[in-house]
């Protein structure tokens, strides 16, 4: 794994022996203090969903039932030397360091949920025979056969209206 650790399920930090710049904690401890010390104000943020479902699979093949959930997590598999969930380590560097928090994760699986049906119209999974999208017409991934789950196309990046949604129901001050 060549990124930084998550929290382990008691949300301690994990890294490998003598580094402990390479828990995700400390990486986005590191941010924090940056903010603060230019005068800023840190927030952190949760990242966008991952159009998975619970199994890992791409979320409503079998229905709307099939619903998306958290995927922003690693789990004990060879080539990975810690596992945790990187949101529940986002949430508890916030509440540590008592920064305002912005739960993207959570309100774009709650998008994603409430369009069963046009997902595939917010993230990137174009038609590769639209003439507006010829490079897609040799792509593997990004068409509606095989979609992209984790990037939005035109009309989901418009959504950005989500950030600014979270944002004004969220207290932008000292936790």
């Amino acid at each position: 794994n060549l990124c930084t650790y998550p929290n382990d399920a008691n949300g301690k930090p994990q890294y490998p022996q003598g580094h402990p710049e390479l828990s995700f904690q400390h990486s986005l401890e590191r941010y924090i203090k940056i903010a603060r010390d230019k005068g800023a104000i840190p927030v952190l943020f949760t990242p966008t969903t991952r159009v998975k479902n619970a199994a890992g699979k791409t979320a409503f093949q079998h229905g709307p039932q099939d619903v998306v959930v958290s995927s922003h997590h690693t789990r004990s598999n060879p080539g990975y030397l810690f596992s945790g969930d990187y949101i529940a380590t986002i949430k508890q560097t916030a509440e540590r360091n008592q920064v305002p928090l912005i739960d993207l994760e959570q309100a774009t699986i709650d998008f994603a949920n409430a369009h069963p049906n046009d997902w595939m119209d917010y993230w990137l999974a174009v038609d590769a025979n639209d003439p507006r999208y010829p490079w897609y017409k040799t792509q593997k991934s990004g068409i509606r056969t095989h979609p992209d789950t984790t990037h939005f196309q035109q009309k989901g990046g418009g959504r950005g209206g989500i950030v600014a949604g979270v944002s004004s129901d969220t207290t932008i001050a000292r936790v």
